[in-house]
């Protein structure tokens, strides 16, 4: 038999407040103190109090037409030396921009800490946190397998952006590489290409913990041998080199290369090869170059990846909930094939499949727009 709705009133009337109080404790609200949030919890599970789908996603798309004021600040922790450094990067600052604006939706401004900045140690700053009464925070890194402040966020709503194998694990939030290489290869071959190469640091193939690296070796399992050339792995100073991109080219052969960085396609184009006339260049994540050449590749979305972390941050909060190790969530963004100046366009339709063309990026002669 169908259990009688609750309704926020009945709640309200049992913890002695009023119902926008008990609306606002359930959606974890900066204004309503850490008590009252509690007692309304507590009431609500008690009455199998059970929200309506409906009357729920109708109130967020009335809320989400006006800016929520800001109550409450969540920090953006980064184990970087300074924040201009770490904003000039375009997946960085994306990262930033999009928590911040999801915050603001939400009623809470995200204020950045530099973790490496001068004079600033790593427990100061978790001090800091705690006695402005800061309630979470986003974490991001350089690197994906050390963070070391873990064991100063134990009272914290914590959520990472990027992906990272950490112990104990947080709530993560970053791009489904997997789906991402894939993408690339799949766009790739509609595009033409039929020797498709990877030219990645075996520093970030282990901070992706492979997903870059098995999805390009599991999309080649089974293809004929003049298919698979073999990928380019090692540490980026030996093998990002004039000389040993060289070497790799005349023996792998590739008519596409696939990779990460800028400082790669810039070795590429210094060992003389036109690209994309005799090869081309995908990259998995599109960057900036400031010579405005479009690049062909992944578009991460990276401030979306953002956004989902502050969800995950507002949702601890909301339920007073911090969650690590098991309880753990990690949310993936799905990417974008881009077509710019660095690959050919497909002969049938000139953003198959499932891309755009980057801005900048005209059709060639013989493609279709």
């Amino acid at each position: 038999m169908p259990q009688p709705h609750v309704s926020l009133a009945r709640i309200a009337a049992e913890v002695g407040v009023s119902t926008a109080t008990v609306s606002m404790a359930l959606r974890g609200h900066a204004s309503i103190s850490a008590a009252t949030r509690a007692r309304v919890l507590a009431a609500a599970e008690a009455l199998g109090y059970r929200p309506d789908p409906r009357f729920s996603a109708l109130m967020e798309f009335l809320r989400s037409r006006k800016e929520a004021p800001f109550h409450a600040v969540i920090a953006f922790v980064h184990d970087y030396d300074t924040a201009g450094r770490y904003l000039r990067l375009r997946t960085p600052s994306e990262f930033f921009n999009g928590a911040r604006e999801r915050g603001r939706r939400l009623g809470f401004q995200l204020e950045p800490f530099w973790a490496r900045e001068s004079g600033l140690t790593l427990p100061r700053l978790a001090k800091i946190l705690r006695a402005r009464g800061i309630p979470g925070a986003i974490l991001t890194s350089p690197r994906a397998t050390s963070f070391p402040f873990h064991e100063d966020l134990a009272d914290l709503a914590v959520a990472v952006v990027g992906y990272t194998s950490w112990t104990p694990q947080y709530c993560r939030a970053c791009n489904n590489q997997h789906h991402s290489m894939t993408l690339a290869l799949q766009s790739l071959e509609a595009r033409g290409y039929r020797r498709i190469g990877l030219a990645l640091s075996s520093q970030d193939d282990a901070d992706a913990e492979h997903n870059w690296l098995s999805a390009y070796l599991g999309f080649h399992h089974g293809l004929p041998a003049n298919r698979r050339p073999p990928p380019l792995l090692g540490p980026e100073s030996d093998i990002f080199t004039t000389n040993a991109l060289s070497r790799w080219l005349s023996t792998a052969k590739p008519d596409c290369v696939i990779g990460h960085t800028n400082p790669l396609l810039d070795r590429l184009l210094a060992t003389g090869i036109r690209i994309p006339d005799e090869m081309g260049f995908a990259t998995l994540d599109i960057f900036e170059r400031d010579d405005h050449l479009p690049v062909s590749g992944i578009e991460q979305h990276s401030a979306e990846v953002g956004a989902a972390a502050m969800d995950m941050v507002t949702s601890q909060i909301s339920f007073q909930k911090c969650e690590a190790g098991r309880s753990s969530r990690l949310v993936l963004i799905e990417g974008e094939w881009v077509d710019g100046a660095t690959t050919k366009l497909p002969q049938a339709a000139a953003t198959a499949p499932g891309g755009r063309r980057a801005p900048g990026a005209t059709p060639r002669r013989g493609s279709q727009a």
